[in-house]
């Protein structure tokens, strides 16, 4: 996720945008299917465990690399403005936005999924809310790449030493910290050649074929474990580069620039798709509509829509006050991640 621009610079890499794009609807259908399935909801020959295990698989991973990609470029300005970035942009959306959305579970504490406490907020620096746990690792792995300084080859061999001790992680949150580095120091250190490896993935012929090896990847994956065990690696980076490539091929069409447009605002999106999705849920069940194909699909619109309808005014109104604004929107809506 890359901070909200009303206007891309000429040198950005819009591929990398629309990756962004197609990665956060894998994110807001895996949260939206498994809120109804919590809800149970769903029917008893809906294929939900496969259905999930393959949107995570793919979905989690493909944003710690595209994090890692901009690293390199990132730390060229100094460690100290990358330190300074990251906890303005990351530590702080993650604390604010954990503290908005903590609020809303301990109010509707009656009608929500996974109903929290205000005595569980002092544990958000060791145990995040629901999706809010990516920012934190998010920030762990920029945090490494800054003591590595650049240097790719230590921080990878960090990520794998950190994904093989995983098992011995204090908590299951803490595992999924270490795994995820494999793909963000995979980003930083293929920042500057991706291209012709994603123009030779992109034919058609090798496309299809990379698509039938991820999907046997991912069932041998699931025979043999979690979406995030080791035996799941190859499923998860052939997939990440289906979606890389994908984007590099559509990038200037046009759904590939609906999906450039979710990239550019897939951090409102992020912060906000399971308040809105919950929220719809919610309406929908004293409605009494109970379809569970009809909340699965409000509850992706609502997620993709609100939040983008929220953002719009949003910018509207700092457009007519930037000078009371300039303070909120960095922390509100810009992270890079």
């Amino acid at each position: 996720m890359r901070p909200v621009s009303s206007a891309s610079p000429k040198n950005r890499d819009v591929y990398l945008d629309c990756a962004r794009g197609i990665g956060i609807l894998l994110v807001v259908c895996t949260h939206m299917q498994r809120g109804r399935n919590d809800a149970h909801m769903l029917s008893g020959t809906y294929p939900f465990a496969g259905i999930d295990y393959t949107l995570c698989i793919v979905a989690r991973p493909i944003f710690f690399l595209l994090a890692g990609l901009h690293v390199s470029s990132s730390l060229q300005k100094g460690a100290m403005r990358f330190l300074q970035s990251k906890l303005w942009t990351i530590a702080m959306p993650y604390f604010l936005w954990s503290a908005i959305q903590g609020t809303v579970q301990v109010m509707m504490s009656g009608g929500v999924n996974h109903p929290l406490h205000f005595s569980d907020w002092p544990r958000l620096f060791v145990a995040p809310i629901g999706q809010f746990w990516f920012l934190y690792a998010l920030m762990v792995w920029h945090l490494l790449a800054l003591v590595a300084n650049r240097a790719s080859v230590h921080l990878m061999i960090l990520a794998i030493l950190a994904f093989v001790l995983s098992p011995w992680a204090p908590s299951e949150f803490f595992e999924m910290v270490m795994k995820m580095g494999v793909f963000y120091a995979f980003g930083v250190i293929h920042s500057r050649n991706l291209s012709p490896y994603l123009k030779f993935l992109e034919k058609k012929s090798i496309f299809i074929a990379a698509t039938l090896c991820f999907a046997l990847a991912v069932v041998l994956a699931r025979k043999f474990g979690a979406s995030e065990a080791w035996t799941a690696l190859p499923a998860a980076f052939v997939g990440c580069a289906l979606v890389l490539a994908m984007a590099h091929k559509i990038a200037n069409i046009g759904v590939g620039k609906v999906f450039a447009y979710l990239g550019l605002v897939s951090m409102p999106i992020y912060l906000m798709h399971i308040l809105a999705g919950s929220g719809t849920r919610i309406v929908l069940m004293r409605l009494q509509v109970h379809s569970a194909p009809f909340h699965l699909v409000a509850g992706i619109a609502a997620g993709i829509m609100v939040p983008i309808a929220v953002h719009a005014v949003y910018q509207r109104m700092k457009s007519r006050r930037q000078e009371r604004s300039v303070i909120v929107a960095p922390v509100v809506f810009t992270p890079e991640i």
